[in-house]
């Protein structure tokens, strides 16, 4: 059966819209993550997650923005965020972070992050709680931990710890603890 010569042409328009739409939507879905930036904590010791001293950070991808002075992961509402912590920061997370971030402990010796009452934190991509040279710990007390990622907590030599004081953990991700986490 042979189309007709209108018919052909509303099937050439509806396929031209499909992949305008597709390229948009695509477009979209890659700026957020190219946008994301790595943070490191800058301090040791007792201090709150946001806080302006707490972290360095820098931009990564094409056209990724500067990092504002004082931003923190999570900060700029751009999931994705790498937060790697490094030798003994004691963070503390009592409010809520905008966007999602991926942890990595695995550098700390003895590094903390607590999301205490009136805090959350999301999680994306592959955050670890581990640890090779010291115990990392990620506590929930009375905040908030949503996890749409992959959450590993206690692999390593040092391991890491989750203490589940009080408070929400949810999320469609996978969150997996090893024997020496908990």
């Amino acid at each position: 059966m042979a189309t007709s010569v209108p018919t052909r042409r509303v099937l050439v328009v509806a396929l031209g819209f499909t992949v305008a739409i597709a390229a948009i939507v695509g477009g979209l879905a890659l700026t957020s993550s190219v946008n994301a930036a790595t943070y490191t904590t800058a301090t040791n010791g007792p201090v709150n997650w946001t806080g302006g001293a707490a972290w360095a950070c820098s931009a990564v991808g094409p056209g990724a923005p500067t990092c504002p002075a004082g931003s923190y992961p999570g900060g700029q509402g751009i999931a994705g965020d790498l937060a790697n912590l490094l030798n003994t920061p004691q963070l503390t997370v009592n409010t809520a972070i905008p966007a999602a971030v991926t942890l990595n402990t695995n550098s700390g010796t003895g590094a903390s992050v607590t999301v205490a009452s009136g805090g959350s934190l999301g999680l994306t991509g592959s955050s670890a709680v581990t640890g090779t040279s010291g115990l990392n710990t990620l506590t929930i007390q009375s905040g908030t931990l949503t996890n749409s990622g992959v959450l590993t907590v206690g692999a390593g030599s040092s391991g890491g710890h989750l203490d589940f004081v009080s408070g929400t953990l949810n999320g469609a991700g996978t969150t997996t603890i090893a024997s020496n986490g908990v």
